[in-house]
This record gives structure tokens, sequence and C-alpha cells, in this order.
């Protein structure tokens, strides 16, 4: 009986006492990759501890079909401070990781980062940063060619943040979107970017990852490649028709 108790005081002290809840952004119009909502009732957030504060609470993506091409939408939902890019606790500064994104179907190499614009140090506090300017700051955008730092507590939890990359697509000049939304227990970022503007992207599955400097918890996912919604057929079914109708007349 004794042994029973030990058991069962063990199970509940890892049991989900928690839930932040999905913030009102992530409409219908939003696909759930993964959720990761849960902690434990000592903080446990897995694979480390923390709380909300360093909870990977989901991720999701959408794409939407425009005129110069399909657009990616990538929604990250967590406890972790992704306004200030940090977190203070038991005397030390964590700090938030770039999201990592693969298009070959392959999660065992992320070959582009979307970096949020945050200052970045690893779990040596150690600057983290494509640039080599010194300061911890890359400019926010998409970058390829990646090669990432994963100089973190919980290793399980790599890759944690890019340092080294070149910037493909930049915030600053329009070429990506990195926005912010809060509330008083979540932060989101959501970006974007036109998978078009990628040169020579061979997009045959998406596969997303996110962590921190002390990898106390990580959340990733993944999706299948665009599918053309009808209208947008019925745009290029219409557009050819045209173009034959002309070609035709000026015979």
């Amino acid at each position: 009986m004794r042994s029973f108790l030990l058991v069962l005081i063990f199970v509940l002290s890892f049991a989900t006492v928690s839930f932040a809840g999905s913030l009102g952004v992530f409409d219908s119009s939003w696909t759930l990759m993964t959720a990761e909502d849960t902690v434990g009732s000592d903080g446990f957030v897995d694979p480390g501890w923390g709380g909300q504060d360093f909870d990977a609470e989901y991720l999701y993506y959408k794409y939407s079909y425009e005129a110069d091409g399909t657009y990616l939408w990538l929604g990250l939902q967590t406890g972790f401070d992704l306004d200030d890019g940090r977190v203070y606790s038991s005397g030390k500064n964590y700090f938030s990781g770039d999201l990592a994104i693969s298009f070959d179907g392959d999660s065992g190499q992320y070959e582009y980062a979307f970096d949020f614009g945050l200052k970045t140090m690893d779990a040596s506090l150690k600057l983290v940063e494509a640039d080599d300017n010194g300061d911890g700051f890359d400019v926010a955008g998409l970058y390829g060619n990646v090669a990432w730092n994963s100089n973190i507590d919980f290793t399980a939890s790599s890759p944690f943040a890019m340092d080294a990359g070149d910037l493909l697509l930049s915030v600053a000049s329009a070429e990506a979107t990195n926005q912010l939304f809060s509330d008083s227990d979540s932060y989101a970022r959501i970006v974007s970017f036109n998978l078009a503007d990628i040169a020579g992207l061979n997009f045959t599955g998406l596969d997303v990852h996110w962590t921190m400097s002390c990898g106390n918890d990580v959340i990733e996912g993944d999706a299948p490649v665009p599918t053309p919604e009808p209208s947008t057929f019925i745009l290029f079914a219409a557009g050819g028709g045209l173009a034959l109708w002309a070609r035709r007349k000026k015979k």
C-alpha cells in the first residue's frame, strides 16, 4: 500500500494543473500544428521546469494565396516573454531562440530560421548572432544556409538559435512580417513571407521548431505543402482562357 501511495504521489506531481489557452488572434483561419499548453503542479514543462514563464504552448500555420504567390504564416504562442525576448529566473537571464524551419520534410536539419529581431544569448550567456556585430541582435526576417547554436541546458531541445545564416527576406524591407501579441499569460509572434520569394525553394514538407536558451520546454510540428484553393485554379484557368482567346483573335 505504501509503495502504491508513493507511486501515486510521484504521478500527481507531474499532473497538469494549468492551461493558458490559445490567444484570440488564432481564429478559425489558422490550423493547429502542435499544442503543448501544459504546466505540471511542480512547474514541470518537459524536459525542464519553470512553470508558465517557460511553457511553449502552441504552433499554428496557414497559407494565403495572393496574385504574387503563396504566403506562409506561422504563429508561435508561449508563456516566455517574446516582447523583450528574455526571462529572468533564479538569478539568471534566459533568452528566446529563433524559429527553426525546414521545407524539405526532414526535421533532422532545419535549413532556415526566422529571427524575431531580439537579443540572443545561449546558456553560457554568450552572444548568439549571424552578423557578428557583437550586440546579440540580427535583422528580423527569414534566413537561409543556417548554422545553429545549441549550447543550452537541455540539449534534447536543440536547435536553439542561429549563429550563421544569409538574410533572405527582411521585415524592415517589407519582404516579411513579424507581429507581437500578448495577454496576461502568454505571448505570440506571427510571421509571414511569400514562398515565391525564396530562390530555389524545393518545398516537400514543412517542419517548425522553437525553444529557449535553457531548453526547459520545446515545441515543434509539421504541416503539408500548400494546395491552391479552388478560386485560385479558377483564376489560373480564366487567365489561360483569356490568353488563348487573345492569341486566336490576333490570328
